[in-house]
Order: structure tokens, then C-alpha cells, then sequence
């Protein structure tokens, strides 16, 4: 491969190396010199790249890295490009890798699509058309994760909403049981929530949802999970912790919201208090620890409320 010298629009140029920053790519190629060309021209977008000479070489390292891209030749020694396509697409889509397939055949171009590629590269190419190929692929990897972001998402608050709190739950609560890991399931709930609508209004209830959002959010760790069950309601879904540290996170929390002052846009100042039930012994099921986290959130609301009540 030879591209033609052509200045490249600069524009999809810095974009591309603003975007491409955080994506990984395999480049599957068996001539060297082509692969140390294409690798050099890479680097100017993506830091982390991985090579290999044959197909088969390349779904291993697929199946280890999870590349985000892949680009790959045609005619290669033990697997080629096409086998390669058919073979990634038995256990990928393309909304989760973006394949794009070199070869100086234009009938090739169908055969790779056939197979499943995303895009196509007829050799020779200039470096601009390269650039352009690969801004596509990174920028709808890009949309996909974005709309998959809003799925997942209650749109007031930014945290997660009830159907992926439940997915992720389910999946946690199966391997958590299998390995004996030791987990906690708290359920928040604002106090006096009516009141608050009733007194204050709708936006103000809205903007004591997301005070409470973003104390859960603020003091949890990355692999927990927050999310808005509805309403007024949160649950939090603490991984690998001890009963002892499951309770003074939770009743941290708690103790910060009750400290905290939600000031209006009209000045007035609200105070607010949530109530919680924390689950932390093991259950049979995920079902009844939901129950039983609500139970105890029930008894922390009947009470006194602005309390925590752990099993």
C-alpha cells in the first residue's frame, strides 16, 4: 500500500484524534511493511493497537482485548479477512465492534459486507479517505453507546433506571452467590415527598430527587450501583462489602442528606431526611431480598423516619 500524498482535512483529522483517544484497534495484516505503515499512521489517533498477521491470530486477540475496531487485509496465511469477518460476527454485532475490510478488489468490497464488515477500504487508498473510513467507525461506536447510555439512564437524576438496576442486579446476585461474596441492597426513600410537592411544587420535588441522587452518587464507589426504582424511591447496590461497612456507608449517606440545605430558585430553603432499609444477610432468592430491604425500609418509615434499619 502506497497512499497518494494528499494534505488531510485537518478537521476530521484533530477530531479523529479526540475521539479515538479512548478506543482500541486491531490491525490484521501479513505483509510488514504495510503493517509498520498503517500502525505509524494509527498513532497519530489511537494509543492503544494491537497487530496480527493472521485471522486466527486475530480472534484470539480479539477474545482476550476487546478491541473496539478492527481493520484487516484480505489475503492472509490460515485464516483470511473474509473468514475472519464471518468468524467475529459469530460472537459480535456491529453495534459493539466496527470491522473494516482492505482489499484491492472492488468485489471483495460486497463479500466483506456480505460477511458482516461495517466498511470497506479499496487499496489503493490516500491517507484522507483512511482517516474518513475510521471517523465514521468510531463516530457511530459512538452514537450506539450514547443511545445505549439514555436506555439505561433516568433522565432527571443521571443515574441508572430500574430495568438496568434489576438487569445488573441479577447478574451480580447470581455470581456474588456462587462465589460467596458478601453484598448489601439499601433502598432510599425521601421523607414527606408529598408534602414537599404539595407545598413547594413539582420542580422543587424534582430538585430534592436529584439532591438525593447525587448524595447516594457521591459516596459510593465505581462498581457500585445507584439507581431511581420510580417516584422518590433509590436503591443502591453495594458490591463486596462487610455488613459493618455496608451500614456506615448507608447511614453516611443518610446523615449528609439531613445536613444538607436544598435552596430554591425563589430563595425559600427546604431541609429533607430520607428513610432506609438495608439487606445484607443471605437470601434465598433476589426477590426476597428485595422484599426484605423493603420491609426494613417500611420499619425505618413507621419508626421515626430519617433513619436506617439494617437486618
Amino acid at each position: 500500500m502506497k497512499p497518494k500524498r494528499v494534505v488531510v482535512d485537518m478537521g476530521i483529522f484533530n477530531q479523529l484524534q479526540a475521539e479515538g483517544l479512548s478506543l482500541s484497534v486491531l490491525y490484521v495484516e501479513d505483509d510488514d511493511a504495510i503493517s509498520k505503515q498503517v500502525v505509524i499512521f494509527l498513532k497519530n489517533f489511537f494509543t492503544s493497537i494491537d497487530v496480527c498477521t493472521n485471522g486466527a491470530d486475530g480472534i484470539e486477540s480479539y477474545r482476550k482485548k476487546r478491541q473496539d475496531i478492527i481493520i484487516t487485509d484480505i489475503s492472509m496465511p490460515i485464516m483470511d479477512g473474509l473468514e475472519l469477518v464471518e468468524e467475529l460476527r459469530k460472537i459480535t454485532t456491529k453495534e459493539t465492534l466496527s470491522i473494516i475490510g482492505i482489499s484491492g478488489d472492488s468485489e471483495t468490497a460486497v463479500k466483506f459486507l456480505k460477511m458482516g464488515a461495517n466498511d470497506f477500504i479499496r487499496k489503493p487508498f490516500t491517507k484522507e479517505e483512511f482517516v474518513c473510513r475510521i471517523n465514521n467507525a468510531v463516530e457511530a461506536l459512538e452514537n450506539i453507546q450514547q443511545i445505549k447510555q439514555v436506555s439505561i439512564t433516568d433522565f432527571l437524576t443521571g443515574v441508572y433506571n430500574r430495568r438496568y438496576f434489576f438487569e445488573q442486579f441479577e447478574e451480580y446476585y447470581k455470581e456474588a452467590v456462587e462465589l460467596g461474596t458478601h453484598f448489601a441492597l439499601a433502598t432510599f426513600d425521601i421523607d414527606n415527598f408529598k408534602k414537599i410537592n404539595d407545598t413547594y411544587g413539582h420542580p422543587a420535588g424534582d430538585e430534592a430527587i436529584k439532591m438525593v441522587a447525587n448524595a447516594i452518587k457521591s459516596r459510593v464507589k465505581g462498581t457500585d450501583i445507584v439507581a431511581r426504582l420510580g417516584g422518590e424511591e433509590f436503591c443502591l447496590l453495594l458490591k463486596s462489602v462487610s455488613t459493618d461497612d455496608a451500614l456506615m456507608i448507608v447511614d453516611s449517606i443518610r446523615s449528609e442528606i439531613a445536613r444538607s440545605e436544598l435552596k430554591l430558585k425563589n430563595g425559600e430553603i427546604i431541609f429533607l431526611t430520607v428513610s432506609v432499609g438495608v439487606a445484607t444477610r443471605p437470601y434465598n432468592s433476589l426477590e426476597e431480598m428485595m422484599d426484605a430491604s423493603d420491609a426494613l425500609l417500611y420499619k425505618a418509615k413507621t419508626t421515626g423516619k430519617n433513619r436506617t434499619v439494617i437486618d
